[in-house]
């Protein structure tokens, strides 16, 4: 049986658990567990997601930044993405049509193209292309990377 755990970090995302509690909740496990049963218990940080797509936002709504006009700190493109990657459920995955529609909804958009997405374990893999539509997440969770410099904003004509 394999089992992945997390703790909750900043903005309610998944971290890998320090081993001051990782190592007494295995044990536990271990101690607890049927016999015969066989179990490797991990924790991982987030999987590395690096999202690239251009926005087509209203002006009336939205500055060139991807800021709301009403609102200078709020990033609702950004706000969605984050919130759809939180609501993927632990060991889940992630699917690009459901992040196409989660941002089609965030105020201010008009429309996007989803020009590709890259994915990575944490730790120093390398980036590969998530080809398909579909990407399930080695450590069970995912982190957006550089956002702000992976999606662009361009007005309509």
């Amino acid at each position: 049986v394999d089992i992945l755990v997390s703790g909750e970090g900043e903005d309610n995302m998944p971290v890998a658990l320090p081993n001051d509690i990782l190592v007494p909740f295995e044990q536990y496990l271990r101690a607890h567990k049927p016999a015969g049963i066989q179990m490797e218990i991990n924790s991982y940080n987030p999987d590395d997601i690096r999202i690239y797509m251009s926005i087509q936002y209203d002006r009336l709504i939205m500055n060139d930044n991807g800021t709301l006009i009403s609102n200078n700190g709020q990033h609702p493109v950004e706000d969605a993405i984050k919130s759809y990657l939180r609501s993927i459920e632990y060991g889940g995955v992630f699917n690009k049509t459901k992040l196409i529609d989660v941002v089609q909804k965030a105020e201010g958009v008009q429309d996007l193209i989803l020009s590709s997405v890259s994915a990575k374990p944490s730790g120093d893999a390398p980036y590969t292309e998530v080809k398909s539509n579909n990407y399930p997440a080695v450590s069970g969770a995912f982190n957006a990377v550089d956002l702000r410099n992976t999606i662009t904003y361009v007005t309509s004509l």
